[in-house]
């Protein structure tokens, strides 16, 4: 009798049931570079569609970001297959060891959640009349989850590959749920990063968009964040602890601590893109944070998760 810890689940294509999606995260860039004469129809359609549809649409704004997605996305190729989500009947504590060739990951921890979820997002963004060629080739993008015992506890070990020739196209969004993650390593390229209400020891790797780590949870484990080409938001309460060891590349470390001790250690005001502090007395975990092209961003507030899309301060 298969237990659920030895239980392996495979996420395989089906028909890829195709449609447009929003568009592709800052970092990737093949799927927003447009011609110069294409972007001038692409917003002379959209602003002459938008002067039509105003009265029944809404504000001339809405109808014109609406339409300009949609036409947006023809000219680019956006494909997507039908989401697909794989119910694992664990409800107790949980690590987490995610890794996909590209696409955002998103670890979001939820008390109320009955089981945990894996969801799988095929992407492609082949380019314009490329359409049929981005469906056909989501079928080649395969992704598993697996639940396997480790030293700990039990691990969620999900995967997500491609043989496409030309993967740069591609992109594998995953977005995982459960009750009690203790433990996240994430590995991914061109997608951005979300990590919700988890604890435990993090390690994430990324490349083409910003890492946001936000939890109500105490953090009081070693914490690695290795990302290029975007920021890293850092949202705690003070709970949590760390020696902080921040450098980025081409942008700067913002700071804003109302709960809990915050204390900058090395800091030189010539040198706003490199610091190191202490949250908490005497903390044992070190916190490693760096990137490029992008700013560290830290918040130290009673409520870390309340924040908007958009993290501007921190």
């Amino acid at each position: 009798m298969t237990t659920p810890l030895q239980a392996r689940v495979r996420i395989r294509s089906q028909s890829a049931a195709a449609g447009t999606q929003g568009k592709g995260d800052p970092g990737d860039r093949s799927s927003r570079y447009h011609p110069p004469m294409l972007r001038v129809l692409v917003v002379l359609a959209a602003v002459g569609a938008a002067s039509g549809l105003t009265s029944c649409s809404g504000t001339p704004e809405q109808a014109l970001m609406g339409i300009g997605d949609g036409v947006h996305d023809l000219f680019v190729g956006h494909t997507n297959a039908k989401e697909e989500t794989l119910r694992l009947p664990t409800t107790g504590v949980l690590s987490v060891d995610a890794v996909t060739f590209a696409g955002d990951v998103s670890v979001i921890g939820n008390p109320a959640a009955k089981e945990t979820t894996v969801t799988v997002l095929r992407e492609g963004t082949h380019g314009f009349l490329r359409q049929t060629e981005s469906k056909e080739s989501l079928s080649s993008i395969q992704a598993t989850a697996e639940v396997t015992p480790g030293s700990l506890g039990p691990i969620l070990v999900v995967r997500a590959t491609t043989a496409d020739p030309e993967d740069h196209f591609q992109r594998a969004h995953l977005v995982i749920e459960g009750r009690d993650l203790d433990g996240v390593r994430v590995r991914t390229a061109r997608g951005s990063v979300l990590l919700r209400d988890v604890t435990g020891t993090i390690d994430v790797e990324s490349s083409g968009g910003g890492v946001r780590i936000m939890s109500k949870r105490p953090l009081i484990e070693p914490v690695v964040v290795l990302n290029s080409e975007g920021s890293i938001d850092y949202r705690v309460n003070g709970l949590s602890t760390g020696n902080f060891d921040m450098q980025t590349i081409g942008g700067e470390i913002r700071v804003r601590s109302i709960d809990g001790g915050w204390l900058f250690g090395r800091i030189d005001p010539a040198r706003p893109d490199r610091a190191t502090a202490t949250l908490g007395d005497a903390p044992a975990n070190s916190v490693v944070l760096r990137t490029t092209e992008g700013d560290i961003r830290i918040a130290i507030v009673p409520d870390p998760t309340a924040v908007g899309a958009i993290i501007v301060d921190p």
